[in-house]
């Protein structure tokens, strides 16, 4: 990614989890290509490997029994250890059973290395078939693993090391991603805008009429309204009733948590309101942009 000044840098883009699960239905895995690139996208959405790290993965790197990943740097060490779940293994396996014999993991059907470009094309290809309006790169993948695995764990420390980041100011990008302190204020402001909404004109406030009781003498005497029940609202409070707010998506439709689509544009509302809660950041709190790996 492209910086805008120097010392800013752009939020990562990331792909939801119906996304993730759009992409990942689109290679075929009866044919070998297909099979191939399925392993490819999974290890890297599920691992956050770079481009260049997954394409020199060798047999060697992957226990098939444990799931455990070794990566290895440039110079050839050791860089860092990860873990595969069970059905990505399954799917390797099948690819191993019909690859032609090469030294790299994912192989050409001659069993050479594959190229780059290849990769970066198949993936944008695919996203683009999946209908994700996204520009997708496989440098998105590993954003995409990086920002879920920081949203499980609100661990930054955690997803340096997944990643195999030296520095941690590199990995921090992340943690604008997902924002409790500032979802807590978008909701409290909804809530109280909503109030205010409600108020009457000039703000002046109901009162519930004096209630009349007669007592054994036939005096009649006024009695208090009983009190009515505070509407002060807790901040857990807000964020269990955050499904039900609606914001304006950027097409100009009324959306909210509780939707599945945008009836204006079709988008997922996850999608419209992650992209509203970055484009706030980036106005609001002058967040710097992210740079590509």
């Amino acid at each position: 990614m492209t910086q805008d000044s120097p010392g800013t840098r752009k939020l990562p883009e990331v792909l939801t989890y119906q996304e993730q699960k759009m992409l990942l239905s689109q290679p075929n895995p009866k044919a070998p290509t297909g099979l191939r690139n399925l392993c490819l996208i999974r290890v890297m959405l599920n691992a956050g490997l770079r481009l260049s790290e997954v394409i020199k993965l060798t047999p060697l790197d992957l226990n098939l029994e444990t799931g455990e990943l070794v990566v290895k740097r440039s110079n050839g060490d050791i860089g860092r250890t990860l873990w595969l779940g069970k059905e990505d293994v399954e799917h390797i396996v099948k690819w191993n059973g019909i690859k032609p014999e090469s030294s790299y993991l994912f192989c050409t059907l001659k069993g050479e290395i594959l190229k780059d470009r290849y990769v970066r094309e198949m993936v944008k290809r695919l996203g683009k078939k999946a209908g994700i309006e996204k520009n997708i790169f496989p440098h998105t993948l590993r954003h995409t693993f990086a920002a879920d695995l920081y949203y499980k764990t609100r661990d930054i420390r955690v997803v340096q090391k997944a990643l195999g980041h030296a520095d941690l100011s590199t990995t921090m990008i992340y943690t604008y991603l997902f924002n409790e302190e500032f979802e807590s204020a978008l909701n409290t402001f909804i809530n109280e805008r909503q109030y205010k909404e409600h108020e009457g004109a000039g703000n002046q406030k109901e009162t519930a009429p004096e209630a009349k009781t007669s007592l054994e003498n036939g005096t009649e005497v006024l009695q208090k309204p009983a009190a009515r029940p505070s509407t002060t609202i807790s901040t857990s409070s807000r964020r269990r009733h955050y499904s039900i707010h609606a914001i304006k998506c950027h097409c100009g439709e009324v959306i909210g948590r509780h939707m599945e689509h945008c009836p204006g544009c079709s988008k997922s509302i996850e999608e419209s309101i992650e992209k509203l809660k970055r484009d706030f950041h980036r106005v609001n709190f002058g967040i710097p942009d992210a740079q590509d790996e």
